[in-house]
């Protein structure tokens, strides 16, 4: 109790004074306090340790403290901030972080592995990039440099002289510590000649550089006892670590040009393969079965049609977002440069992957993680589909269809028509086949594996904060498995028994976003911890409000188990039931409200928020209308009983992700994301993530705080939106700023994840190379975390204060469901379902 006091002090000197000597006592002290604290307790202190390290110095002051005092903590403490602590491995203070995660993951090895096996394929297929692109400037430069000789040569006048320059040897290094190889450049030789003879010579240095291993060097910190071994495929580290790219083709032709060009892993590289190689001398049954699990991962891919109909999808959302923002005059709306090149790849690939396998993007060839299995598998499905005549017919016709040679065809809204009737024939040939399939048909490991196997829990078991040690055991998995539509794609859902009875159903999700994915993950990780101050508080406690958060484990950087429920239903499920009922098309409000638009202007007319709200009325009144939800509810429920506690739960939830989407400044709640889970009337959401701007800010520009359209009024009714609504949104707001000041401290750590990976990426698009994390610069992380904790604070201090008897609440409510608001949102967010 004195140390956790004691360190509170130093760290409020510390935030003003900014001493690292008051930081190092303060991160001794709360060291010391972890010790003989549970889990509850000790979350606060450990945020805040990782929050500390981006203030570190060059000579790693605070990281050496962390390494000294973190002995005697309970691994148990550090598994919500495995995340954070993989983080802090890539970064400058990772050679002191190595032991600590060795620890965690020695008790508790299925936390750590599938965490960093994920990051060490992400890091190698970065160092792939990276060294893609040095190898082109490299073979740039000598054509460069001889071209200029040769032109200097012929030129006027050149040297002291005047007269002819002397020969010259240009050495091209091969990059990778060998002998160079001279070029003789000198009078006798013509520009034609030295080019060609370039060329030879790098064929020459890629069969030469092939044939080098280059070990992998240690990190500074720490010296390795054995090889680690590479996770996909098992070998030591002294010629998997070293990451191996295809080599470019010569282009003047020459051998060599298919070999593999091993090159010198980073120390977050070593770091990330001697954790793995620990695990694998420690527990070598368990970690054997989890990737004999990853490997079955490669039958659960899309296939071609399948992968093509997400990626359109996805170039509908964008084209969509296109439209909203030039919706000043939609006849002659454009499309933007960046839709061209995501057409072309499509065209080009059709569905095929090959854009991804070409790149070595380890995370989609499932399981392999970038092996041989994910490599083998992709050109399989390739051949496959390259013999169906089928696939050349579709092909052939999709290129036709997407030639923006054609008059008219780079207008946007030409586009969009042209994505939504290949959307319907995709959609159409995946309701045609089969809903599923038979485990033991393709993945014979899955289908006999049992708890004699390997002492396994259930993917993401160990990433939830939990009061009680008690983690559920895979039994085995079930035979069948079921192929079902979710977020824009087609997934498989896996089902798995657990060794309490229980049956959990897992969705095998492909992304293509890895950005994304990392983020939305650290949204669950807040949400997860949220729900333990939201289980202790009296107030939310009893109205049970707690956030609906699935086990979630990224097995590769595009591939994670997602826990689902198969009673899940998203709103626009719904009015695509709806609309099938009423025999129209389900984006037809949409289409609507483009058309009005586009007549409107066309004659000459200025649009008005009055001319919006009258347009969003005729779209009510035609299309959706507001009993739409209210007349699903009470068919899907039998009994008035039941209806109304669907009701009452819906109504408390949707009060819950509102607070957390205004609050947070997460992105918006899209219909086809908020999915209602009809066994309990609970809501959950996809792929949230934190709203950021192009400055670096969390993005407060929305015309709605968030989704209460009316449809949704209607069916929660008044005395629902000023009753229990209105309360829950209270007890949720005085239930964080009384959390004894812990809240801070989480959204600092989690927050710093964030801005790293956001700060990396803005600094890639800028420089046009890849950015290492370890050179993020830390007093930017600290600007741009502090001013977004500011904001989140100060949005849920001004909802929980009440002023004469009356909370802003209600006012905050009214903006929600105002028509004049809701009519300027974005049709794609059907304002009116």
């Amino acid at each position: 109790m004195y140390c956790v006091c004691w360190g509170d002090y130093l760290d409020q000197l510390f935030t003003s004074d900014r001493n690292l000597t008051l930081a190092v006592s303060a991160l001794t002290c709360f060291l010391h306090a972890c010790r003989n604290q549970g889990e509850g307790k000790s979350r606060k202190y450990l945020a805040r340790i990782i929050w500390m390290l981006t203030f570190d110095d060059e000579k790693s002051t605070l990281a050496e403290t962390v390494e000294k005092y973190y002995i005697g903590i309970s691994p148990v403490l550090w598994l919500p901030w495995i995340p954070q602590l993989l983080t802090c491995l890539v970064r400058k203070e990772g050679g002191h972080i190595l032991n600590l995660l060795c620890g965690v993951g020695k008790a508790y090895p299925q936390a750590v592995y599938f965490p960093i096996r994920t990051l060490y394929l992400t890091l190698k297929m970065e160092q792939r990039e990276k060294h893609k692109a040095d190898q082109q400037s490299k073979a740039s430069t000598p054509t460069a440099t001889t071209a200029g000789e040769s032109s200097s040569q012929h030129g006027v006048g050149g040297g002291e002289g005047g007269g002819q320059a002397e020969p010259m040897d240009t050495t091209l290094s091969t990059g990778n510590g060998a002998q160079g190889v001279k070029i003789h450049s000198g009078p006798d030789l013509s520009l034609a000649k030295q080019l060609n003879q370039v060329q030879l010579l790098q064929a020459k240095i890629t069969a030469i550089t092939s044939q080098l291993q280059l070990k992998t060097g240690p990190a500074p910190n720490a010296t390795p006892t054995t090889q680690p071994h590479d996770p996909a495929t098992g070998v030591p580290a002294s010629s998997s670590s070293s990451v191996s790219t295809p080599s470019t083709q010569a282009s003047g032709g020459g051998g060599g040009g298919g070999e593999s060009i091993p090159i010198r892993a980073p120390a977050s590289l070593w770091r990330c393969s001697r954790i793995m190689h620990l695990l694998r001398d420690l527990h070598p049954t368990l970690l054997s079965a989890l990737e004999g699990i990853v490997d079955q991962m490669v039958w659960f891919r899309e296939n071609w049609y399948e992968e093509l109909l997400r990626q359109l999808n996805e170039g509908l959302i964008m084209c969509q977002a296109a439209a909203f923002a030039s919706r000043a005059d939609v006849a002659n709306a454009q499309i933007p440069p960046e839709m061209f090149q995501f057409v072309k790849r499509l065209v080009s690939t059709f569905g095929i992957g090959l854009e991804q396998s070409g790149s070595g993007s380890s995370g989609t060839g499932g399981g392999g993680g970038g092996g041989p299995m994910s490599h083998e598998s992709l050109a399989k499905r390739a051949q496959a589909a390259a013999q169906d005549p089928a696939f050349q017919r579709l092909k052939a016709q999709f290129a036709s269809d997407f030639d923006f040679s054609a008059p008219g065809a780079k207008r946007l809204h030409t586009l969009m028509a042209k994505l939504k009737r290949w959307i319907k024939i995709l959609e159409l040939k995946t309701k045609s086949l089969q809903k599923s399939f038979l485990l033991e048909d393709r993945c014979r490991f899955l289908s006999n594996f049992s708890l004699a196997t390997a002492d396994m829990d259930i993917p993401g078991e160990y990433l939830m904060p939990k009061t009680m040690p008690y983690y559920v055991r895979i039994a085995r998995f079930m035979p069948r498995v079921e192929i079902v539509q979710r977020h824009h794609s087609t997934v498989r859902r896996l089902y798995i028994q657990g060794d309490n009875g229980k049956i959990y159903p897992y969705l095998v999700v492909n992304d293509t976003q890895v950005s994304r994915c990392r983020s939305e993950e650290r949204v669950l990780q807040l949400l997860a911890m949220i729900n333990l101050y939201l289980n202790k508080n009296k107030e939310t406690s009893r109205r049970y409000l707690q956030f609906a958060v699935p086990r979630l484990v990224a097995v590769a950087p595009q591939m994670r188990l997602v826990e689902d429920n198969t009673s899940n239903i998203s709103l626009t499920d719904i009015f695509k039931q709806y609309c099938g009922s009423a025999n129209q098309e389900w984006d037809s409000p949409m289409v609507q409200y483009y058309e009005r638009l586009a007549l409107l202007q066309s004659q000459g007319e200025s649009i008005t928020p009055e001319t919006l709200q009258t347009l969003f009325s005729q779209i009510q009144t035609s299309h959706a209308p507001q009993t739409l939800l209210r007349e699903w509810g009470e068919k899907s429920y039998a009994t008035s009983t039941d209806f109304w506690t669907f009701r009452m739960q819906f109504t408390k939830h949707l009060a819950l992700c509102g607070m957390a989407e205004f609050v947070f400044h997460l992105t918006r709640l899209e219909p086809d994301l908020l999915y209602i889970v009809r066994s309990t009337g609970c809501l959950t959401q996809a792929f949230l993530t934190f709203d950021i701007n192009k400055k670096g800010e969390l993005d407060a520009n929305r015309s709605v705080p968030f989704r209460l359209t009316p449809a949704i009024q209607h069916l929660v009714s008044p005395i629902g939106i000023a009753g229990p609504m209105h309360m829950s949104m209270v007890a949720f707001a005085r239930c964080l700023v009384q959390a004894n000041h812990s809240l801070p401290s989480i959204l600092q750590a989690v927050l710093r994840d964030q801005f790293i990976t956001w700060q990396k990426k803005q600094q890639e698009e800028q420089s046009n190379t890849l950015v290492s994390t370890a050179d993020i610069d830390n007093e930017t992380i600290i600007s741009l975390v502090t001013g977004a904790v500011s904001a989140i604070l100060t949005r849920l201090h001004n909802l929980a204060e009440f002023e004469d008897g009356s909370s802003k609440v209600s006012t905050f409510i009214s903006e929600a469901g105002n028509i004049r608001n809701l009519c300027r949102m974005d049709p794609a967010w059907n304002p009116w379902l």
